[in-house]
């Protein structure tokens, strides 16, 4: 080590004592990335009586740095005591530090915005730096958790974020600014007697499928709106209007239909093609006195107006539930009286009794009036109006798509990973190069070295291993 000298100092004591009784092949420094920062040794009982004083929360001083004692394993083993020291480092007592408050809702933050409203003005001594430049999150709902957490939520949210404290000074590092080049090597019987390495192929990733996030997108559309006019006659699809007929579609006696007895059609037939829509509109207003079923009529209904008309919708409703309006029930002009689910509506106008009218479908002595004379003569109808209509939609940012490095497939095969999405990326090309940085393209290789100089290497240091012997 650098420096072979470790402190102690007992919890709620001023006093500090330097440990002479450490076995130093037992003693032990761990630190890994965003994990483990500990140091662990055996000290035998010397018979001093700071081997009686140590206890757990005393401080151990090493190397510049401030660890806790958090566990003691007492052995009694030949006559010699010892125990087993575990101490973690002083940032771990964060996991005391709670912060009550919380900013509430979802909001852009820094990774300093986030350590300031931990940290400021705590009363455990931390302080906070950040180093290196990192973008800004969002963050929901931040705060009512300890210290600790706080880095674990710097840490997830910021990816490239790296951990590593001064004592109680709480740092932040982007990784390209923590691990440095500075130079040094590591040369296999030269400098180490001993290198283990590891080469693992099942971390390759090198094919995953992005999904596209969702939001609500609203638009806005222009619709026709009928306005009820009373008595006033109008078109049972009012979006087309008159519209056109073919002679069997007429009223009475016309070229085309023959067909019928007498070749006589006892009203005017609007067909699904020549006069499209669905909603069937009220060609005159008044009040539903029938709803019902006839054979050669289909489900229909009949609406009797004050001024004396019995008005017939036939032949469009495959069911009684496409007729939307009840007996007893008051209509104007305009008003939606069922939904046609048929080739044609057949609408038919008497000042008869219905029921003795119906008897005389196909007679042509006056029974049956003329609809489309009706509807021309009788005022211009019900009068519309535009409305603007909202309507809102789930849809993606960009459609799912499958990211893939080619060489590394033809390399290694495939590798997929599973699907990936995020939140923060609405465009395509973006959310690729984030995928991107998801890949492990070639096998993981680790391993270890013992350093025969027996020099405490630079937390972040970057060596070249150069092992001569072996072709990797």
């Amino acid at each position: 080590m650098n420096e072979r000298i470790v402190k102690l100092k007992p919890r709620n004591q001023d006093k500090i004592f330097i440990l002479n009784n450490i076995l130093w092949n037992s003693f032990n420094i761990q630190w890994a990335e965003n994990d483990t920062y500990q140091l662990s040794f055996t000290v035998y009982d010397d018979g001093s009586d700071l081997f009686k004083i140590i206890a757990v929360e005393s401080s151990i001083f090493f190397d510049g740095q401030e660890y806790i004692i958090k566990t003691l394993a007492v052995d009694y083993a030949a006559g010699v005591s010892t125990i087993q020291i575990t101490a973690t480092h002083v940032s771990n007592e964060l996991a005391n530090l709670w912060k009550y408050e919380v900013n509430s809702g979802e909001k852009t933050y820094t990774v300093n915005d986030v350590l300031a409203f931990y940290l400021n003005e705590n009363n455990k001594g931390f302080s906070y730096q950040v180093i290196g430049n990192f973008d800004n999150q969002q963050i929901t709902d931040l705060g009512n958790t300890n210290g600790k957490d706080m880095i674990s939520k710097i840490l997830s949210t910021w990816e490239n974020a790296i951990f590593y404290p001064d004592n109680r000074n709480i740092r932040i590092y982007n990784k390209k600014d923590f691990y440095q080049n500075k130079g040094k090597r590591l040369d296999y019987l030269h400098d180490t007697s001993e290198v283990q390495l590891n080469i693992d192929l099942t971390g390759i990733i090198n094919k995953i499928r992005a999904i596209g996030t969702e939001h609500e997108v609203t638009t806005t559309k222009e619709i026709i709106v009928t306005d009820s006019n009373g008595d006033s006659w109008g078109w049972p699809f009012p979006n087309v209007g008159e519209g056109n007929f073919m002679g069997g579609q007429l009223f009475g006696v016309n070229a085309g239909g023959e067909f019928r007895p007498n070749g006589f059609h006892d009203g005017l037939d609007f067909g699904s093609v020549d006069h499209p829509g669905s909603a069937v509109h009220a060609v005159h207003g008044g009040k539903v006195i029938i709803k019902s079923y006839m054979g050669g009529l289909g489900n229909y209904v009949v609406v009797h107006s004050d001024d004396g008309y019995n008005i017939v919708y036939q032949e469009a409703f495959s069911s009684a539930g496409k007729i939307t309006v009840n007996v007893g029930d008051t209509v104007k002009t305009g008003d939606v009286i069922g939904y046609r689910d048929t080739d044609h509506l057949h609408v038919g106008v008497t000042r008869q009794d219905f029921n003795i009218a119906v008897g005389k479908s196909f007679t042509n002595d006056g029974t049956w009036l003329n609809p489309l004379d009706l509807i021309k003569s009788g005022g211009t109808g019900p009068t519309t109006h535009t409305e603007t209509e909202e309507e809102t939609h789930t849809e993606k940012y960009f459609d799912d798509f499958m990211v893939e490095d080619k060489d590394s497939i033809a390399k290694w095969g495939e590798h997929p990973a599973a699907d990936m999405s995020d939140d923060r990326f609405h465009d395509k090309n973006a959310m690729e190069a984030y995928v991107r940085s998801k890949f492990q393209l070639e096998p993981l290789i680790s391993g270890t070295a013992n350093e025969s100089s027996n020099i405490k290497p630079d937390i972040g240091e970057i060596r070249r291993l150069e092992v001569k012997t072996v072709e990797l």
